[in-house]
């Protein structure tokens, strides 16, 4: 009966220990999964807040895609181009030539300086002429008006810089 006993509380310490290491044991598995369920509710989140990012940069760029189409219009003169559906090369008043447009000013007086004519040609996003050749020198030549006076001229795109002539264009 004491042999009996011995064993009886030798295998009641084992059940008892092994009761013990799978409660360990379990515990440790759902202390794993917990890990893993949060690991994988982080990938989740961050993928998410790049999912977001990802929106708001597409945001972003169709913003500004919007703001230079609209910067473009505004630099562009759609309405002097195209009036009544129809566009046109140049505005209106101005000549066609070898793909370039010509606006022959011939306003009384008072006349303006080269200055103020560059500037008055730079604000309808152009330039004072530059001749190329003798085609584009014959046709200038053809649509200015020959004056007798003091009182009237043009000015071309040509400018003195430390004794040398240069076209504004380089």
């Amino acid at each position: 009966s004491r042999l009996f006993l011995g064993c009886l509380w030798i295998s009641s310490i084992l059940v008892a220990g092994s009761i013990v290491y799978m409660n360990v044991k379990m515990s440790e598995q759902q202390t794993e999964e917990a890990t893993l369920k949060t690991e994988e509710a982080t990938q989740e989140t961050e993928e998410a807040t790049l999912k977001t990012e990802e929106a708001t940069l597409k945001t972003e760029e169709a913003t500004q895609e919007a703001e230079e189409a609209t910067l473009k219009f505004d630099i562009f003169p759609i309405n002097d181009f195209c009036p009544a559906k129809g566009c046109k090369p140049c505005l209106h008043d101005w000549i066609l030539f070898q793909k370039k447009c010509y606006l022959f000013y011939d306003e009384p007086a008072p006349w303006k300086t080269w200055e103020q004519s560059r500037r008055f040609c730079q604000d309808r996003r152009a330039d004072l002429v530059v001749i190329n050749d003798l085609e584009e020198q014959e046709f200038v030549s053809k649509h200015v008006k020959s004056y007798f006076d003091i009182q009237w001229g043009y000015w071309l795109g040509l400018q003195q810089t430390n004794n040398t002539w240069t076209w504004v264009d380089g």
